[in-house]
């Protein structure tokens, strides 16, 4: 119940937890209600099946299986550029428009998309990015990028570059693989 409340309380707030005295891109970024149930993922009816991932309890244990692969794979894939992987994002994903719904900040966006805080970064994966390497990998990127830089000096390093680094790593996904 306390957990409705909270989710309540932010939506009403004309500002919510969104309008924190941050700056920057990312935080700023995301609705108040959407993050705020990020934060809160870990009393949500979601299944945590791995450290920092948590999934539809309707997906199949093959989908959660192969997930957990698939992240593996992906911060495998992120190291290539960066070297160790060093960032900690809460992934949450789920194969129906459901949970990016409830986690995402925009219904039109059925990949996936990632959200950097000063104290937590999140991944949010729709039906098309659920199972899919490139995406995960693309947005695992963000939060490796993030990680690195700072979230208070993101804000002085173009979007481009941010984004450039991911679609790099995403296409070396292709090229790693082979």
């Amino acid at each position: 119940m306390l957990r409705d409340e909270i989710i309540q309380k932010a939506e009403e707030s004309p500002t919510g937890i969104g309008a924190a005295a941050t700056h920057g891109r990312g935080f700023l970024h995301t609705s108040a209600p959407e993050m705020t149930r990020c934060y809160l993922v870990k009393w949500s009816t979601l299944n945590l099946t791995a450290p920092d991932l948590y999934v539809d309890p309707n997906d199949s244990e093959s989908q959660k299986q192969e997930l957990r692969q698939l992240v593996a794979v992906s911060k495998e894939r992120v190291s290539t550029l960066y070297g160790k992987y060093t960032a900690t994002p809460i992934i949450i994903a789920g194969h129906t428009m459901d949970v990016m719904k409830v986690y995402g900040d925009n219904l039109y966006n059925r990949a996936g998309r990632s959200c950097s805080t000063p104290v937590a970064a999140f991944i949010v994966l729709g039906p098309q990015g659920f199972l899919d390497v490139n995406v995960l990998a693309h947005e695992l990127a963000h939060a490796e990028f993030s990680a690195r830089t700072g979230y208070w000096n993101r804000g002085t390093i173009p979007g481009w570059f941010d984004e450039g680094l991911a679609v790099v790593i995403e296409v070396l996904s292709n090229v790693v693989d082979r």
